[in-house]
């Protein structure tokens, strides 16, 4: 087998213990595995970022956005080094689905283990616009959320605006809100995306959902910017 990210060629030897408890990321080499260290330290209990409490960006939506400080909290598993840059833009971009595969086993422990969500939430990935879908023939997030879930729900649908990669940050935050929700949710939702970067995305998802009736909106995200 070769690794998914630099091709070298992966020896796998077969064992007692890795018979029952394989490795987390069988598709990639040691070396590249190493790379893909979870975030570790104090978090922010609202975004994720490496911080004692609160941080500054988020004090900033509170303080200066308050009609759209309305994100309860986020988790995000990795933080955005060069090697979680190198796999995103390969998975997201140039259409190799496959790879993303490479993180499926700690998005199901990390839900599985960290985040205590009762049956009632209900999971919704961050849709595409039709025009980015068809670009990119999937839409991760929704990949994502199918790892948590056998049937996320596909409750939001987005306006085809500029790509937010192409954006400021300054331009995210002031941008127009996308998203369209069709239908009342009155229970509890959990946004699913792949990155977590301004937190802009997320809290025009959740603004929308809380004016529909949502009473708390939390978000799991794969890394943190």
């Amino acid at each position: 087998m070769k690794c998914f990210i630099c091709a070298s060629h992966i020896e796998n030897p077969l064992s007692f213990k890795t018979f029952f408890h394989p490795p987390q990321h069988t598709n990639l080499c040691a070396m590249c595995s190493e790379q893909l260290r979870p975030i570790t330290g104090n978090r922010c209990p609202v975004c994720s970022r490496l911080s004692e409490g609160i941080c500054l960006d988020c004090q900033d939506w509170k303080n200066s956005r308050p009609h759209m400080n309305t994100l309860d909290s986020n988790y995000s598993i990795y933080p955005y080094t060069p090697m979680i840059q190198t796999i995103i833009s390969q998975w997201k971009y140039r259409g190799d689905y496959e790879i993303g595969f490479i993180f499926k086993f700690i998005v199901q422990q990390t839900f599985q283990t960290l985040l205590n969500f009762d049956q009632s939430v209900i999971i919704i990935p961050i849709p595409l616009s039709e025009d980015r879908l068809y670009e990119r023939a999937f839409n991760q997030a929704e990949v994502i959320a199918s790892w948590i879930t056998p049937e996320p729900k596909l409750l939001l649908t987005r306006r085809d605006y500029e790509k937010q990669a192409k954006k400021s940050k300054n331009e995210r935050i002031t941008s127009e809100n996308p998203f369209i929700l069709p239908k009342t949710i009155n229970k509890p939702v959990l946004l699913v995306d792949d990155i977590y970067t301004t937190g802009t995305t997320l809290r025009h998802a959740s603004t929308v959902l809380k004016e529909s009736g949502c009473p708390r909106v939390d978000a799991f995200t794969l890394v943190r910017s």
